[in-house]
């Protein structure tokens, strides 16, 4: 077993003597995967964080809400909220800065989300193969799942430096929101856009053949069976990507 077979032979990387068909190894590779999108992800949104200028006015969370700093409130003039109030009600903050701030609060979700989408994905494909006469153990379509993650962990380390590169070319100015959705727009719905596109039915198709052939393998169904189900999960997967 070798992951050159994973790409240009997955029926032999799920051959008998093969460890393809063992849970640990794509345990670790789901593992591997999250890690890898998780990072490019990161990667990229702080890239895109640097191309963002300009300042963005929120609320300072230091000074204390308007109904404790009003005239008529009985706590106005408690030691406790006085200097508070005497702060302003807004900050100017970086825009880049707080992009960041906000975006990468959101990597730990997306690694979660990763393992937690392995057991979903085989719950799926395992259903699906049952409808089809399917045989084998759930660990088993846990196994050949979790190979099908290896695409996606090369498509987002692409991706991601396929979008960096062309943001960290760019700026993007807030100043002018009208502009920065037009610039948004221009820099994703062009040649970088259909890139993106044609790299996730790269991903999707060469999902579809792990899957298809894993389950084939491992589960004693039809290749026609196999590739249906995985077909189809893929391609759920593909259209809630978008």
């Amino acid at each position: 077993m070798s992951l050159r077979d994973l790409l240009v032979d997955p029926a032999a990387f799920f051959a008998p003597d093969a460890r393809g068909r063992d849970l640990g190894p794509a345990f670790a590779a789901v593992l591997l995967a999250a890690l890898v999108v998780t990072g490019a992800a990161g990667a990229m949104l702080y890239v895109a964080s640097t191309s963002i200028t300009g300042t963005v006015t929120v609320d300072n969370p230091e000074r204390p809400p308007d109904w404790v700093c009003s005239d008529d409130s009985p706590m106005e003039n408690d030691s406790v909220f006085e200097d508070g109030c005497n702060q302003p009600k807004t900050l100017d903050r970086d825009a880049g800065a707080l992009f960041w701030n906000v975006a990468s609060g959101q990597l730990p979700i997306l690694f979660v989300g990763l393992l937690l989408l392995w057991p979903i994905l085989g719950v799926g494909l395992h259903v699906l193969t049952a409808l089809g006469g399917g045989e084998g153990s759930f660990t088993r379509t846990l196994a050949v799942t979790g190979w099908g993650f290896v695409p996606t962990a090369i498509a987002g380390v692409v991706g991601a430096a396929a979008v960096s590169a062309v943001l960290a070319g760019k700026t993007f100015q807030l100043s002018n929101p009208d502009a920065f959705v037009r610039e948004f727009r221009a820099v994703f719905g062009g040649t970088l856009g259909a890139l993106l596109l044609v790299l996730r039915l790269g991903t999707t198709a060469w999902q579809v053949a792990i899957w298809g052939y894993g389950l084939e393998r491992l589960r004693h169904v039809s290749r026609a069976a196999g590739f249906t189900a995985a077909g189809i999960v893929a391609g759920l997967l593909f259209l809630l990507s978008l």
